[in-house]
């Protein structure tokens, strides 16, 4: 700001008003998806009682339908949310349970084939170079491979029946697989959800601003109250 343009320093200003933060006023429409579905409601009613307010691109019956679509996407998207959380910490402990057992694998091979010469078998078991260490790779489709081919060496290397052979692997690599798969459909169900709420909601909030400049322009004395008894209640988010 260039000195002559301070508030604090103009003729008549005030340094204290200007040193003061500036006031934020809550919209009329609300930002959360949840108290946008309770006041899209409340208006809808509201506007059936109050016929006399029309807008010429859409009407009340049509914005009751998108405010109950858009309820029930917004409750389906987050029942689906709450189902994802419980596969990912599942995830996480089969990775961390086999980061853990692959060390006795390669116990496996170091007996067999010798500390330097082990390692040359890996590859064969899934195993991926990071950094300096041998692991399974920490994407999910990748380790799902991996899986596949260490079961395989398994076997080639005569190692099934040990502790951490085949009866140890075959049900971590398949409940690995299977979960991968719950959260990649999961994952897909709340994207399109989301979309669809998304577009309703877009819907929903230009009907509302609409309806607020339509309260406004016929009551222009007391529209305040109005916008209140509609449902516009800003104190309430």
């Amino acid at each position: 700001m260039i000195p002559d343009e301070n508030p604090a320093t103009l003729p008549g200003g005030n340094a204290e008003a200007a040193l003061q933060p500036e006031k934020k006023s809550t919209a009329n429409i609300p930002a959360s998806d949840i108290n946008l579905s309770s006041v899209a409601k409340e208006v809808c009613v509201n506007w059936g009682k109050n016929p006399q307010i029309t807008l010429l691109w859409t009407t009340q019956p049509e914005m009751e339908t998108s405010a109950n679509a858009f309820a029930v996407k917004l409750f389906e998207r987050n029942t689906a949310g709450t189902g994802r959380s419980p596969i990912t910490q599942e995830l996480i402990a089969l990775k961390k349970k086999g980061d853990v057992s692959i060390e006795y694998v390669k116990g496996y091979l170091r007996d067999k084939y010798g500390k330097q010469e082990a390692v040359a078998w890996y590859p064969e078991c899934g195993f991926v170079k990071k950094g300096k260490n041998w692991a399974l790779p920490s994407d999910n489709q990748q380790r799902i491979q991996s899986h596949s081919l260490l079961l395989a060496a398994l076997e080639a290397q005569q190692f099934a029946g040990e502790k951490f052979g085949v009866a140890f692997w075959s049900p971590l690599a398949a409940r690995f697989a299977e979960l991968v798969s719950l959260s990649v459909t999961t994952d897909s169900s709340v994207a399109s959800l989301v979309g669809t709420k998304n577009q309703l909601r877009k819907s929903i909030v230009k009907t509302l601003n609409c309806l607020v400049h339509a309260i406004k322009a016929n009551y222009p004395d007391d529209f305040k109250s109005v916008l209140r008894t509609w449902g516009f209640q800003k104190e309430k988010y």
